[in-house]
């Protein structure tokens, strides 16, 4: 069995700290998925290093008994689409291309009005924001 959607964040001020507190986290978390009879997919795992714009970017080489953990630009949080800068664009444009799509269909068996497509749009944008 897998676990699925774990979300660990991980914060220090120095990298030496910082390092040594994800090795201590992933021995942690693989105890406790082999004790409950779930494994760690790595092929699945991935980080995201938050940047501010003018902090400092440095290339972790994160891994664990020599499975290594990808670094990821966004993952899926809850719904929402958060990227390393923290920033809406990747969520507004995944949006955007939803809403794309599905005004511009050609199905005819609904016969969905504009209006009617605009206002579920509208609900779906503000239940992704506050929800």
């Amino acid at each position: 069995m897998y676990a699925d959607d774990t979300s660990i964040t991980v914060t220090s001020p120095n990298l030496e700290n910082f390092e040594t507190k994800i090795n201590n986290i992933f021995g942690d978390i693989n105890n406790w998925f082999k004790v409950n009879q779930l494994i760690l997919n790595y092929n699945k795992t991935h980080y995201l290093q938050f940047n501010m714009k003018n902090s400092w970017d440095y290339d972790l080489k994160l891994n664990y008994q020599g499975n290594y953990i990808k670094r990821s630009t966004n993952t899926k949080f809850l719904g929402l689409i958060i990227d390393d800068s923290l920033s809406w664009k990747a969520h507004i444009d995944q949006m955007m291309y939803k809403y794309s799509m599905f005004c511009n269909s050609n199905d005819t068996s609904y016969n969905v009005s504009r209006n009617f497509k605009n206002g579920l749009f509208s609900i779906h944008i503000q239940l992704q924001v506050m929800g």
